[in-house]
């Protein structure tokens, strides 16, 4: 303890304390953009991050929690905030990232990913968002909703103008103010295609009761897939909503329990996928036999002209535990990487199926490894009313 004029502290070093400080927070923040510059880098060839992307990393790095801004999302495997998607050889970069940093509540991260949407001229349905919000509201909320984004790169086709954003004029979020404004990116109209994941919230969390897990009425779901989806194994699960206003394109994902892939024969027959399974079986490592016991995802999108694609989903450590190299002969993209293995890590490997039985189209989410952080994630909602 101080005691005399000696020990008191000076102007100067508070103020010194505090630039220390403020310089600590300033690397942290940095160490998400350098992050997410190197995987790119290595992934693409990129020198610079495409603007969609760029500003995505802004808003992370403006987050008032720096000291954990790079190992909080519940998005990754370390807790890293933004994905890459690797082998859709499309000429596009696939991303997702968290809308803003750990200190917003599960409950506003929903709504600012639909007015960032909206900001950039590709707006959901009102009336889907609202009823989103509301499903939302009061429950206990894992990770709210993500952004998604598919960027054209230099050099390469990328995206056609019709899959690109309406150009429709909408109005800025202003509603939202403070450090969490969003502004629409200049001079993207047919350089991008963003997305909005949002969470369905289980029963357990406090979200609505959707009788035998089926589709909520006011989902606007072709026949189709309402009678395949209420085929899959038991105790499947509705876990999230991809919307993608540029292609008018809708996507539900569930988790399944353990089953045996040949228990989806029902749900894939309904669907009008009845072969699909003839290319994991061909495509796999160990055919169907790879999936069996593993925890597994599914998902359903349609948009115009009634087509309806689907997809697998499993973590790449469960589905190639002893021998990452398997993974890399699936998808190639994820081995071209110079980083050592130990410098970034694989996610959900995605296994698209073709309904006639063609190849399987698989991808692989990569971020960068970092050390995880001592406490969990998004700011709850009842500790943000604590606080507000």
């Amino acid at each position: 303890m101080r005691s005399g004029p000696s020990d008191e502290v000076t102007g100067e070093e508070v103020a010194g304390q505090e630039a220390a400080g403020e310089e600590v927070r300033a690397r942290r923040r940095s160490e998400i953009r350098r992050a997410v510059e190197g995987l790119v880098g290595e992934a693409t060839g990129l020198g610079v991050l495409p603007p969609h992307l760029d500003a995505a990393v802004g808003r992370l790095e403006a987050g008032a929690w720096p000291e954990v801004a790079a190992r909080w999302s519940r998005l990754t495997p370390s807790g890293f905030p933004v994905e890459l998607t690797v082998g859709a050889a499309d000429g596009c970069l696939r991303w997702t990232a968290e809308i803003a940093g750990p200190e917003v509540a599960g409950s506003w991260r929903l709504p600012l990913t639909v007015a960032l949407l909206a900001a950039c001229g590709q707006a959901p349905d009102p009336a889907l968002a609202e009823e989103l919000e509301r499903l939302q509201a009061g429950a206990d909320l894992r990770f709210g909703a993500w952004l998604g984004g598919r960027e054209a790169l230099p050099g390469l086709p990328g995206l056609t103008p019709e899959e690109s954003s309406d150009g429709v004029s909408r109005p800025k979020p202003e509603e939202y103010g403070g450090p969490y404004r969003l502004e629409a990116d200049q001079a993207l109209s047919g350089a991008a295609r963003l997305k909005v994941y949002a969470e369905m919230p289980s029963r357990e969390s406090g979200g609505p009761v959707m009788r035998n897990e089926r589709l909520p009425e006011w989902l606007p779901v072709p026949a189709r897939v309402t009678a395949a989806w209420g085929l899959l194994p038991p105790g499947s699960r509705f876990r999230m909503l991809g919307i993608e206003p540029a292609r008018s394109r809708t996507e539900t994902y569930a988790r399944l329990p353990s089953i045996d892939a040949l228990a989806l024969l029902p749900f894939l027959h309904a669907i009008g996928h009845t072969s699909a399974l003839t290319a994991l079986e061909r495509d796999l490592v160990d055919g169907l036999r790879r999936l069996r016991g593993r925890r597994l995802g599914l998902s359903v999108a349609w948009g115009p002209g009634g087509r309806i694609e689907t997809a697998l989903f499993a973590s790449a450590r469960s589905l190639f535990p002893t021998d990452p190299a398997m993974l890399t002969r699936l998808v190639p993209e994820a081995g071209r990487s110079g980083r050592p293995r130990e410098a970034s890590r694989t996610g959900l490997v995605t296994l698209g199926l073709d309904s006639g039985g063609g190849p399987l189209r698989a991808t692989v989410g990569l971020s960068p490894a970092v050390k995880p952080a001592v406490k969990p994630a998004v700011k709850s909602d009842a500790r943000a009313r604590r606080t507000a």
